[in-house]
């Protein structure tokens, strides 16, 4: 961390331009390419604040909850940026994927907001709930037969392994847990971001489940009151990239503040994270114009 300048942020993760006469002449598919672009430039900040350190490179085990859901939010936006690479396609993926990014996020800020460690050692507990499940299910086979089976054996100590890191005993974990911190809606309102529910769950549940709005937008063709099968990819725009980028931001942010609040060594990070939040907002915005205009086109006289 001794390192980190403004300079070498620049080198290890580069800065996307943007300038007022480029938001001016792009149409809206290069927009959308540079929001892209911007998205790809958030994801790396946020590898970047996981990897921060102080000392060693070891985190003790709530730090390394909220590194981790950086890091899982990073490799989602990964997987959007693989489908959208050629051409921006695979929207209704892209949308499915988000609301893993987006959640993560929500997750990481509360736990970081909160300040409370018994609620980290709940988003433990919630997590081992299954593997709690799975153990006594073996067990219970075991039993009835008589003796275990190699498969069996393995998948036993497998959980063991997983409870040893998480610093519990298997019989730490309820298999009736099932959440921690609430609901979603409920972290979102302690974060007073209640109506965010409806964007970051609620919506994007179409593409995750395959409801009935997400067959009308995307696989099916509607034509005189009659249906039919639509193989074809639509495209991802910003108004997926440049929301989602903005809120990840937030959560770069919470846990810089949260694991390494008043280190001055950070400003020229956290100077980055507001000016690349600024960057997404004005393409947002021009794109956003760029969008009303073709709409009005669209409807105007003779239309």
């Amino acid at each position: 961390m001794d390192d980190l300048d403004p300079q070498n942020i620049d080198e290890i993760v580069k800065p996307v331009s943007v300038t007022e006469t480029a938001l001016t002449d792009l149409n809206g598919n290069k927009l959308d390419e540079l929001s892209f672009e911007l998205f790809k430039e958030t994801a790396g900040l946020l590898v970047l604040c996981s990897h921060l350190y102080e000392g060693e490179p070891t985190l003790e085990r709530n730090q390394a909850i909220c590194a981790g859901l950086l890091v899982r939010a990073a490799k989602f936006m990964a997987a959007i940026m693989c489908l959208s690479v050629d051409r921006l396609w695979h929207r209704d993926v892209s949308m499915a994927l988000s609301r893993s990014v987006l959640e993560s996020v929500v997750n990481l800020r509360y736990l970081a907001l909160a300040d409370d460690a018994t609620q980290f050692d709940s988003f433990v507990k919630a997590g081992l709930a299954p593997e709690k499940e799975l153990y006594e299910v073996i067990n219970s086979n075991i039993k009835t037969r008589g003796s275990s089976l190699p498969i069996e054996d393995r998948m036993l100590k497998s959980i063991e392994n997983i409870f040893h890191k998480s610093q519990l005993q298997v019989d730490d974990a309820d298999t009736k847990f099932r959440s921690w911190g609430g609901s979603l809606k409920d972290r979102l309102k302690a974060l007073d971001e209640e109506e965010m529910y409806l964007f970051i769950q609620r919506l994007p549940s179409h593409a995750v489940h395959g409801s009935w709005v997400d067959l009308l937008f995307h696989h099916l063709e509607y034509k005189d009151g009659f249906f039919a099968p639509n193989p074809d990819e639509k495209r991802v725009d910003a108004r997926i990239f440049s929301p989602m980028s903005i809120y990840v931001l937030k959560g770069a942010k919470a846990y810089i503040e949260k694991f390494y609040g008043g280190n001055p060594q950070l400003e020229p990070l956290l100077d980055r994270i507001v000016d690349l939040s600024d960057r997404i907002t004005k393409v947002d915005a021009a794109h956003e114009k760029w969008l009303q205009k073709k709409l009005d086109e669209q409807s105007g006289p003779g239309n």
